[in-house]
């Protein structure tokens, strides 16, 4: 079961409540400007494509954390992917609205974000911010996994910047129960979603543009009669006896 928003988050899931998010916002403004450039041109001579998203600051992720934390509409897991330099200010924000924080994880494709100029290493990882009520349900959660390392995949959605099935199937795992509600306010190409509701999840996502929500709306839809995106994976090292209360 799924429900879909297209529009600002804020003002298409300000009635939504669920479990838990896990969600990929835009990353920092260092991101979005394309540091892979050295004097304006790739080793390649490839055009590079803007990001269509504005880059998210301390306010956007400010705004995202009250919204979801301090307005109660989630009472379980926090996930954010973002770039190496938000992760203070997420530490910042997640601590203010009491959640107990952990060193940020490392999401890793493997043979992805070539660095075409040649000045240096690629980079193959974003991170994970990962933060939790205090409180001795989530205390006794069970011990997750420290990095999620995956390969490239031959069948992702082609939009850009959309995470690895496998990969994100593993944190669905991690941070919800089956049954629970996750919510992504930054739905993209929807693979959370398709994620989520692989693994008996419930999911509510909101995409701001038109034309990407029609994609994840199309992908999430088809989702029965799409056995290639049923996949076998790991299961969860979250104990079996992980409940949380109603």
């Amino acid at each position: 079961m799924y429900q879909l928003f297209c529009g600002d988050y804020q003002t298409a899931m300000k009635d939504v409540k669920g479990n838990h998010l896990i969600t990929d916002p835009p990353y920092s403004n260092r991101v979005h400007k394309a540091d892979v450039l050295l004097e304006g041109e790739r080793r390649d001579k490839a055009e590079v494509n803007e990001i269509p998203y504005d880059a998210w600051g301390d306010k956007e992720i400010g705004a995202l954390c009250e919204f979801f934390i301090a307005d109660k509409r989630i009472d379980g897991w926090f996930v954010a992917f973002c770039s190496h330099d938000q992760i203070p200010c997420y530490e910042k924000y997640l601590g203010k609205m009491g959640y107990y924080t952990f060193s940020p994880l490392a999401f890793v494709t493997t043979g992805s974000n070539v660095r075409l100029v040649g000045d240096g290493p690629s980079q193959w990882s974003v991170f994970m911010m990962v933060g939790r009520p205090k409180n001795k349900i989530y205390a006794k959660w069970g011990t997750l996994r420290g990095a999620y390392v995956n390969k490239a995949e031959n069948n992702r959605t082609r939009y850009r910047g959309s995470k690895c099935l496998v990969g994100m199937r593993e944190v669905v795992l991690d941070y919800s129960l089956e049954g629970q509600t996750v919510i992504d306010p930054c739905l993209g190409s929807g693979t959370t979603g398709v994620a989520a509701l692989l693994e008996g999840r419930r999911f509510i996502g909101c995409e701001a543009k038109p034309d990407v929500f029609e994609t994840a709306k199309a992908r999430l839809a088809a989702l029965p009669n799409k056995s290639d995106l049923v996949l076998p994976i790991p299961r969860s090292s979250k104990p079996k006896n992980a409940t949380v209360e109603p």
